[in-house]
């Protein structure tokens, strides 16, 4: 038995009450500190050497007395009683059988739980070498891709590099996305953990359609960036450049307010 499994068992209290309905309050005592006992070691009680010694006799077996606190003579007497009436005394010590069954069982169980944990903790080591050695495949495809991109970008006009200098390259959650000088990366990365958050998609088409309307924000002359933050203050997982630029374009400062308008033809009373 294991060293975790000696500190408890299954004690099932109908069974024991059942056939110890005849013991007196000593014996009680005696035959719960003999199976303490049986259990914490997970083997049967010492005895002494029955090879010479036939009786079931323990007057002087000092260790099974000294168990049981059995010093006297009432306690040394339902000693005896409850071994020779629960227990066999073989060669290996006293037996009981139902103990020996238990240990048993709960042997097996804790097998199939040690067994089932290391086969857990060998799919978690194998999952992870997968990991790894996807991140290191993917890890090489961006570095491959970024450069060719950038091949690319270089032989076909002479002025990307100077246009390249006001775009920053962001990785967003494993996408390399291009983000435009106007977008500022702080906001978008916030951007993004909202998106992430509520679970949506992070693939290349739905960021694409995202950059594509900042786009026209910043074209029509609008802030990109006020767009961003009113998404990310109402937890939109889109950018809705009508939403956030509805309260500026409704209200005007009081100075600049023709509060005479549209009440022409009324007579002021």
């Amino acid at each position: 038995m294991s060293k975790s499994n000696k500190h408890w068992y299954a004690r099932y209290t109908g069974d024991y009450y059942q056939k110890t309905r005849h013991l007196t309050m000593l014996q009680h005592g005696a035959y719960t500190m003999l199976l303490d006992y049986y259990y914490s070691t997970g083997k049967p009680l010492p005895s002494n050497d029955v090879s010479n010694d036939v009786s079931n006799d323990v007057s002087n077996d000092d260790q099974l007395m000294r168990v049981c606190s059995a010093f006297d003579a009432p306690e040394k007497d339902a000693l005896m009683f409850v071994l020779n009436e629960f227990f066999e005394r073989t060669d290996k010590g006293w037996v009981n059988s139902r103990v020996e069954q238990e240990i048993e069982k709960k042997n097996e169980i804790s097998g199939k739980r040690r067994a089932a944990m290391q086969a857990r903790e060998e799919n978690r080591g194998k999952k992870g070498n997968k990991t790894s050695s996807n991140d290191v495949s993917n890890d090489v495809s961006n570095d491959v891709s970024n450069d060719v991109s950038n091949d690319v970008s270089l032989d076909d006009t002479t002025t990307t590099t100077t246009t390249t200098t006001s775009i920053t390259r962001a990785t967003t959650f494993g996408i390399d996305k291009s983000i435009p000088h106007y977008v500022d990366k702080k906001l978008w990365d916030s951007f993004m953990e909202v998106r992430a958050k509520k679970k949506a998609a992070c693939t290349d088409n739905a960021l694409n359609l995202i950059l594509n309307v900042l786009k026209r924000v910043d074209s029509a002359g609008g802030s990109a960036n006020e767009v961003i933050e009113k998404s990310i203050m109402s937890g939109w997982t889109g950018v809705f450049p009508d939403k956030a630029m509805k309260k500026s374009a409704v209200h005007k400062n009081f100075k600049d307010q023709d509060y005479n308008e549209g009440t022409e033809g009324f007579k002021v009373v």
